[in-house]
């Protein structure tokens, strides 16, 4: 059974005033495996945190220390705790905080739930309202805007201090959604609807809705020409009355110059003037046709600039950027293909990515069907639009939506990791022990995967203990794959089934198989590089012997594997027949099996109870500074590597003395400041002799009982 949060999962927790926010706490493969995800609710570099888990019932705290100092902590940084299996239920939280100018936050509240995000369509009772609140403020809009204990939630779902006047992933301003008049937008939502409905999206025609769009805008058209032509009419009216008027006043001039005695001089002055008239008003003639020529030009690239502008935000990328390049240089054609084009591509692809849109795919050259999921999709586009923004510089806000869009795909890829490691885990704890180890070698340094290979190793190698300790694996054979599509392999001859039994069989058919095996019964290994089967088991904990308690169990299964073990730790700890019944019936291969019958039968009768007979009774026991008599010994034979051991025990208080001998020789000697020397006399009694440097000192000797 799991470990309890005492939250619902999904839900954020949050105490107030903190400046982390714990977005995700998760459970994974192990029981007892438990992730927390944090992220930043403010705008300042956060370059230390202490995340905890509160143990409730024991009082326990476990606690994580995060770091980024360059960069500061990034949302979704994950956290990774192992609870004691005692352990029933937890309470996450963040304890201490450090910002990148070195000032502090310690927390002194209680860590709860924040109240689940509103979904716009939920929040406005209306998905038609809603779509107006996205064509207002974006179309990645999800959630309803809301304010709790110090934080404000933004419509794209990320959690930011009341602080922060922009929006920590979005951008967007927290002013413009505080400002929004609910029920203004729903009256415009009406309106729009009205509009659309007079246009003829929802009648059949002239005879429901009067003239349909196309006629409203030819008669649109006709007034705006009929106006024209008034203007131009009035213009002509003006000039012709300025004409008249004009002519009028030189008659009256000129007949006023005749009356008067200066008309001769004042005619030579009209007469120059007359002569210098076409030079003035020849240019006057040719700005006015040049004007006139223009304005028709001009008027045409003014409705192809709107047609192009549309284009642009149709999201028809190509016809804009054939209009504007048409346009020439007329307005700000050539930065909007150059700067703004480029722009609203990258746009239009980030948005494409924020919902999973793979039609902006083609703008990429790039095939859906190509990508495996949804993740890889949305990551080919928000490269693309960081690539394109990268090449802006300068240009609104190029560098800070490119950094987004890289940000955007580090989480995807993060939480893709994550989705790896708990696909992982989960392979491992089904015994897919190659499977999981290959996908943890493909996560890389991505939390504790480089620990996990070894873990893959070390439970297949512990299950191959297992079976090593539970049955005699004489005969047995394999040769162990160490990649996901290979096959583990297995070779047993007749008589290993035989001593195995059908338990025995049973269990090393189903021995790795969710990691691959295969079983061969064959009266010797046909594949190539099969070894014993407790050496392979050897071998994979000597390839991990510095992880846990790998060396202890390398030893063990070679003890398993020792079939001869037995034998010899019976004739360690003195039991001669013990050793000898063993070796009667032992069927395997013993190397001198003869000479070591022998042997213990010659040493099994220096095994026994003895009677004192004569000499000094204090000898044995003063060996070793006993100061009293030994009128019983009991004698036991030990051997070990290449020592036998004579031990004579004097007293019912379990005190002996040892003396020492080559394996075949039954002469036993101790040596000191005094030689002690024990053997078999003729008489077949015990008999033991000290000596010193003149010679014998003293001895005794015993019957047996």
């Amino acid at each position: 059974m799991g470990k309890k949060n005492r939250f619902s999962p999904g839900q954020d927790i949050y105490c107030e005033g903190s400046p982390l926010l714990i977005n995700t706490v998760r459970q994974l493969g192990g029981k007892n495996n438990i992730q927390l995800t944090v992220s930043p609710v403010t705008a300042r570099v956060i370059k230390e945190a202490d995340v905890c888990i509160h143990i409730d019932g024991t009082g326990e705290t476990l606690q994580e220390t995060i770091h980024d100092a360059e960069d500061g902590i990034a949302a979704g940084t994950a956290v990774t705790f192992r609870l004691p299996d005692e352990a029933e239920q937890y309470t996450p939280g963040v304890a201490h905080v450090v910002y990148g100018d070195g000032t502090e936050w310690t927390c002194s509240g209680d860590w709860t739930p924040l109240t689940s995000k509103v979904l716009l369509e939920d929040a406005l009772d209306s998905n038609d309202v809603a779509d107006e609140f996205r064509a207002q403020f974006g179309t990645d809009c999800r959630y309803f805007p809301q304010e709790e204990r110090g934080l404000w939630t933004c419509t794209c779902g990320t959690s930011n201090l009341l602080t922060e006047e922009r929006c920590m992933k979005c951008r967007r301003k927290y002013s413009g959604f505080k400002a929004l008049n609910i029920n203004a937008l729903k009256d415009q939502c009406v309106r729009h609807a009205e509009i659309s409905s007079a246009a003829g999206h929802s009648g059949t025609g002239k005879e429901k809705n009067g003239p349909d769009l196309e006629e409203k805008l030819e008669q649109l058209e006709e007034r705006r020409e009929q106006r024209r032509q008034e203007r131009l009419q009035a213009r002509q009216e003006k000039a012709a009355a300025r004409a008249e008027q004009a002519a009028a006043k030189e008659k009256e001039e000129k007949q006023t110059a005749s009356d008067s005695p200066d008309a001769e001089q004042t005619a030579g002055q009209k007469k120059k003037f007359k002569s210098l008239l076409p030079f003035v008003l020849i240019p006057v003639v040719l700005v006015v046709v040049v004007l006139l020529a223009t304005i028709p030009g001009f008027l045409k690239n003014k409705a192809n600039y709107k047609e192009a502008t549309e284009y642009l935000a149709n999201a028809q990328f190509d016809e804009a950027e054939k209009a504007f390049q048409a346009l020439g240089t007329y307005s700000d054609s050539q930065e909007q293909l150059e700067k703004n084009i480029p722009y609203e591509k990258a746009m239009y692809l980030i948005r494409c990515a924020d919902n999973c849109d793979s039609t902006a795919l083609a703008l990429l050259g790039l095939d859906k069907n190509s990508f495996e999921n949804s993740d890889e999709i949305r990551i080919a586009l928000y490269n693309g639009a960081a690539d394109l923004l990268q090449t802006l510089t300068g240009y609104k806000d190029s560098a800070e939506q490119a950094e987004k869009a890289k940000a955007t795909i580090d989480e995807i890829k993060i939480s893709r990791r994550q989705e790896s490691y708990e696909a992982a885990a989960a392979l491992l704890e089904q015994g897919g022990y190659n499977k999981a180890k290959a996908a943890f070698l493909e996560l890389g340094d991505y939390s504790d995967s480089a620990a996990m290979v070894s873990e893959c190793d070390y439970q297949k190698a512990c299950e191959l203990l297992t079976f090593c300790e539970k049955y005699d694996v004489r005969g047995i054979y394999a040769r162990l794959s160490e990649t996901a599509d290979a096959n583990n392999l297995f070779s047993l001859n007749d008589d290993a089934a035989l001593r195995i039994g059908t338990d025995g069989v049973t269990d090393i058919y189903s021995l790795l198989t969710a990691d691959g095996a295969e079983v061969t019964v064959e009266d010797a290994p046909s594949a190539e590089n099969m070894v014993p089967f407790c050496d392979a088991a050897a071998a994979l904990f000597e390839s991990i012997r510095d992880y846990k308690d790998s060396a202890d169990l390398e030893q063990r299964v070679k003890d398993a594997g020792d079939f001869t073990k037995p034998f010899y730790d019976l004739c360690a700890s003195g039991d001669l027949s013990g050793a000898i019944e063993w070796l009667n019936t032992y069927d395997g291969e013993f190397e001198n099996r003869d000479d070591w019958l022998s042997l213990l039968t010659e040493y099994q009768s220096m095994a026994a109870d003895w009677s004192f007979v004569s000499g000094d009774p204090t000898l044995v026991p003063f060996t070793y500074g006993y100061e009293e008599n030994a009128y019983s010994l009991t004698s036991q034979i030990l051997i070990a590597d290449d020592t036998v051991t004579l031990r004579l025990y004097f007293n019912d208080a379990g005190d002996y003395v040892d003396l020492y001998a080559a394996p075949g020789d039954t002469n036993f000697a101790l040596y000191g400041d005094y030689s002690y020397f024990s053997s078999l006399n003729n008489s077949g009694n015990l008999t033991y002799v000290k000596y010193g440097e003149t010679g014998m000192l003293s001895s005794s000797e015993y019957r047996p009982a």
